[in-house]
């Protein structure tokens, strides 16, 4: 198939539920060729998406920074500790969506619970953790130095939010959330898998019970599905 001609045997997706008690550390994900290029050959980026599924009264998250900023007054809040003035804060709710291109700097805030779908890749590079300590007593390493090569450095605001009713799609993943009410035949494409994951509510796939919580992995070769239920569902399809 197409998938695995162009991946294969490295799964080319991750798909995550976070629950961050605390502010989570600030990240950001290199491109494919920047990881390439910093990280040796054969190392992918990372593309990810965030849906949040509950989240306490306040609750916000990090995405980009308020005003374009240069690599210096970057460089310079991080290391005076000052980050939290540069960036963007959204305030979150349940059911929003957020699309995070590779570049864009990001955190989890507390009080969060989220699903997250990304490029299989493990290259995170640390950019601030909000003067805590790790488990040695001493602050956790910080990759400076690799985050300012590639961090887009222009102003997020106004480009926050995403839509999954048209649909998350990238040259990655393409993601839509879907309501089941009753029954419904999924046609599935022939040259790839799909994976729902199930949001809210209960049902069965082809007789199988699924729960909310619940992710689905879809071979190519079933070519239709039978959902029964009332639910709220992602439908993710790799790219």
């Amino acid at each position: 198939t197409y998938i695995w001609q162009k991946y294969g045997t490295h799964f080319p997706l991750l798909i995550k539920l976070i629950d961050a008690n605390d502010n989570l550390s600030v990240q950001v994900h290199p491109s494919d060729a920047m990881a390439a290029k910093l990280e040796g050959a054969g190392e992918s980026g990372k593309t990810e998406m965030w849906v949040v599924l509950e989240a306490k009264p306040d609750a916000k998250l990090l995405y980009g920074f308020k005003k374009e900023v240069t690599p210096q007054a970057f460089a310079k809040a991080i290391e005076e500790q000052k980050l939290e003035d540069l960036v963007n804060w959204v305030p979150v709710q349940k059911g929003d969506a957020f699309f995070i291109p590779a570049g864009t700097l990001h955190a989890i805030g507390a009080g969060i619970l989220l699903a997250e779908i990304q490029q299989n890749s493990d290259t995170t590079y640390r950019v601030y953790d909000f003067g805590r300590l790790g488990l040695d007593g001493k602050p956790r390493e910080l990759h400076v130095e690799k985050a300012l090569q590639v961090t887009d450095l222009h102003s997020s605001q106004g480009r926050e939010y995403a839509n999954l009713e048209t649909g998350i799609l990238c040259p990655y993943f393409k993601t839509w959330r879907h309501t089941l009410q009753g029954e419904y035949r999924l046609q599935l494409e022939a040259d790839r898998f799909e994976i729902l994951m199930v949001l809210e509510g209960s049902g069965s796939l082809s007789g199988r019970p699924f729960k909310a919580g619940d992710s689905i992995l879809l071979p190519a070769a079933l070519e239709e599905v039978f959902l029964e239920g009332n639910a709220q569902y992602l439908q993710v399809i790799p790219e």
